[in-house]
């Protein structure tokens, strides 16, 4: 079954109020059981197992595996995205990674958490999530582009945090942040100025990941 058949007989704009529901579920029992801490933190492929319960993955078995895969993931980020409003009602932000979603308690209004800016890019990828021509024309080829890179990028993440740490900067620190710290230890680190060239190579391989990901489409 092509892909774009399947989307025209699965009832897919129920998943934000589903899955509103099933974390909204969550975290009041981590808050009856004592747990509420500063955040909670949702795995994409357990939620998208728990939609499957719900029935709405059914049909997509007869869909090629790549092609059915991506279109779990992306509308299941979909429905993520189309939820930001509901959780800025209940005075949460939600912050989305990689491969887990976060719903961080502000502790704030629902008006003063709307006002929250968002990072850099993160309208661009939900843009990305709300055109569903992206899901409609997807072909295995595409998926597999797809997938390079974002592999590219998940690398590139994974090395982040030694890279903060190298340049001394914490993990959320703004790229003025960070450009301001390398300058510091390059002028104090550069061999010309009788640093430690190894020092300073570390420091430039660091400036340079970070840089990579804050360049990352």
């Amino acid at each position: 079954m092509p892909l774009t058949q399947w989307l025209h007989t699965v009832e897919h704009s129920s998943i934000p109020l589903l899955l509103q529901e099933h974390m909204q579920a969550v975290l009041a029992d981590r808050v009856a059981s004592g747990l509420p801490g500063d955040c909670t933190e949702f795995e994409e492929y357990a939620l998208i197992q728990w939609l499957d319960q719900k029935g709405c993955w059914v049909g997509l078995e007869a869909v090629p595996a790549s092609l059915a895969l991506f279109a779990k993931h992306f509308l299941t980020r979909r429905g993520l995205y189309q939820s930001r409003q509901y959780w800025q009602t209940k005075g949460c932000r939600l912050e989305f990674g990689l491969m887990r979603i976060t719903v961080a308690y502000c502790v704030k209004t629902p008006l003063q958490t709307a006002a929250i800016a968002a990072p850099l890019g993160d309208q661009a990828i939900a843009d990305f999530y709300g055109d569903l021509s992206v899901l409609e024309k997807a072909t295995q080829g595409s998926v597999y582009r797809l997938l390079a890179g974002f592999w590219r990028r998940y690398e590139a993440f994974m090395a982040a945090d030694s890279a903060h740490a190298v340049l001394g900067v914490a993990p959320d620190a703004t790229w003025a942040v960070i450009q301001k710290a390398y300058r510091q230890l390059a002028a104090k680190h550069h061999p010309d100025k009788g640093g430690d060239a190894e020092r300073f190579l570390m420091v430039k391989a660091a400036y340079d990941q970070l840089k990579a990901i804050k360049r990352t489409p």
